[in-house]
């Protein structure tokens, strides 16, 4: 076996080393080319680099993006990597170029992207015919159709937002990369909604957020699934709409009542968290007692009053006053006033409680006889007339009727009209009290002797 020798001199091995590193360095220098280098000034819009070789190159100071609470882009000493892009006439200075650098860095990172379906995070910078500018390192483009599952209301919003991304289409060659969200929220409900599916049990309590609110209930969102709340599912109390309790974007806690996997539906309950007010209800509000409430809704036929949560009653209008002609529930009661009542009635079947409000005062009518017994004198004020009379107010609520034939001795036929006028304060004998039937008849003509009599 022969061995080769080295049979250069020392000064040959020397001459032809240098050579060789200086054929290295040329090569490293060349246009296109990236070093590694540290930062060894920074003078007004200028950087400079040292990238080893005895060369020292200039970047502009506008290719060193601000870090994150630091007033500074960069330092001295800072290590960065830099293209060489060329040199510089007059100094012999190497332009270098941080920012191709950054470009080529970022398309690898995109063009890796769209090969592994891995997110990345970027900036939306602005807002842009059919949807956003965002900051990747390198703009790209989001469509407005690709920022959310739903419809966006407002896309001014999410500028300025550092959301992440999915590259969903690129060319290094044209510059060009489009992005979307939607696609990344899509896997992420469809990997809730696989759970969801997989854990869900009848009767199980979750948590959710309100959705959506229509008129008939409201739709939340379970997590990847849509629960359907029935607005006869939101509370045992009397509720006309959703809006009422619901808001959108609020947490609510419920009940899963019934699952349909095959057509892939849920319907929730949030009153069935709480027990049914109605099941002992005769025995904790026995006809005849005495309990309190709050208004909560005034009608032209009366007002709902919440006796607690869940429960209430009607107080019909025709039970808050004994004044037969009191019509107006607003001009006795506001919504909100805390009122003691009395159980009327109580109708398990439609689930309905009749209060009221009068039964708390003495009846007018029993206490009339006692006060004003047949044949006493009573003063009133005339309150309207009619073909057959007029009303005489006497106070609480009670008129009496002085017929036209107990008006005047007079036999010539006259209205009322031509006797007294509305408002008027007359004295009137008391003939008859009916309290069954609520009437109470009076006379004037009677005041004074019969001038027929003779």
């Amino acid at each position: 076996m022969m061995v080769e020798t080295d049979t250069g001199t020392p000064k040959e091995n020397s001459q032809e080393d240098m050579q060789t590193l200086y054929e290295t360095s040329m090569k490293s220098l060349q246009e296109g080319n990236v070093l590694r280098g540290k930062v060894i000034n920074i003078a007004g819009d200028s950087v400079i680099v040292d990238v080893g070789l005895k060369s020292e190159g200039i970047v502009s100071l506008q290719e060193f993006p601000p870090k994150e609470g630091d007033a500074k882009p960069v330092s001295v000493d800072d290590e960065v990597e830099v293209m060489i892009v060329g040199r510089e006439k007059e100094s012999g200075l190497l332009r270098l170029s941080k920012k191709r650098v950054d470009e080529i860095k970022t398309w690898e990172r995109i063009d890796k992207s769209l090969e592994d379906g891995i997110p990345l995070e970027g900036h939306i910078l602005s807002e842009v015919k059919g949807g956003f500018i965002v900051d990747m390192g390198i703009n790209a483009f989001l469509p407005l159709s690709q920022v959310d599952i739903k419809p966006v209301k407002n896309p001014s919003s999410f500028v300025g937002r550092n959301l992440k991304f999915k590259v969903i289409k690129s060319n290094r060659r044209k510059g060009s990369i489009i992005l979307s969200r939607r696609v990344l929220l899509e896997e992420e409900r469809d990997k809730k909604r696989q759970e969801f599916w997989k854990n869900v049990k009848d009767g199980q309590i979750i948590y959710g957020f309100v959705r959506n609110i229509t008129d008939y209930g409201a739709f939340v969102d379970l997590g990847g699934v849509d629960g359907f709340l029935h607005i006869n599912d939101i509370t045992w109390g009397k509720i006309t709409h959703p809006k009422e309790y619901l808001r959108i974007g609020d947490e609510v806690k419920v009940k899963i009542i019934a699952i349909d996997m095959e057509k892939g539906r849920v319907s929730i309950g949030m009153k069935q968290l709480k027990t049914d007010p109605w099941l002992k209800i005769d025995e904790k509000y026995p006809v005849g007692t005495r309990v309190k409430g709050k208004v909560v809704g005034i009608v032209e036929y009366g007002a709902f009053v919440e006796l607690e949560q869940g429960l209430e009653g009607l107080l019909h209008v025709s039970e808050m006053s004994w004044d037969k002609k009191f019509k107006n529930p607003s001009k006795l009661i506001n919504k909100g006033d805390p009122l003691e009542l009395v159980v009327l009635k109580i109708d398990l079947e439609k689930k309905r409680i009749s209060l009221g409000l009068k039964q708390l005062a003495p009846d007018p009518w029993d206490e009339l006889e006692a006060n004003y017994p047949p044949g006493s004198i009573v003063k009133g004020k005339v309150k309207n007339f009619t073909e057959f009379g007029m009303f005489v107010g006497i106070g609480n609520g009670i008129d009496g009727l002085v017929h036209m034939s107990e008006l005047s001795w007079s036999r010539r036929k006259k209205t009322s009209q031509e006797q007294l006028k509305k408002g008027a304060t007359v004295d009137a004998l008391v003939l008859n009290i009916d309290k069954v039937q609520k009437k109470f008849s009076l006379s004037i003509k009677r005041l004074k002797e019969d001038p027929w009599k003779g």
